[in-house]
């Protein structure tokens, strides 16, 4: 059985009585957290990994490029993969008592290297911000 309706100018057509219609399916609480739990695992396999070299070399720098820093670590690798630029990590710190992720760019031995590294990156990226830090100021 075929309706229409006249609203507001508007004309609406119907397959059956639209008193009937189903309303929209929401998700449980639990499926809703089951989801996001889903999307972190996912978010958590795709991070880009730091490769031996890169761990080596942050070890030795002193300074180093901060691009973010993310309370979830899932949002910081997905910032990770959304730049893509090489060198990038996504590395675990505390800060007053709470977790954060820093996400940093490349491993210096000379603050001046490290803004120089800074400088080129914002001229590739305008819209983005740095910070160069010391290595020993991260691990407070």
């Amino acid at each position: 059985m075929r309706e229409f309706y006249l609203i507001c100018g508007l004309v609406l057509f119907t397959y059956g009585n639209p008193l009937q219609a189903q309303p929209p399916t929401w998700p449980t609480p639990a499926e809703h957290a089951a989801r996001v739990e889903a999307e972190k695992q996912n978010n958590a396999e795709q991070a880009p990994a730091a490769t031996p070299a890169i761990e080596q070399e942050a070890k030795e720098a002193m300074f180093v490029v901060q691009l973010g820093a993310f309370q979830e670590q899932a949002s910081a690798q997905r910032a990770a993969r959304a730049i893509g630029q090489p060198g990038l990590r996504v590395q675990a710190t505390q800060r007053n008592g709470q977790d954060w992720y820093v996400l940093l760019l490349g491993s210096y031995k000379s603050r001046e290297d490290a803004e120089k590294a800074s400088a080129s990156y914002l001229q590739a990226h305008p819209n983005g911000s740095t910070w160069v830090r010391s290595t020993a100021d991260l691990q407070q």
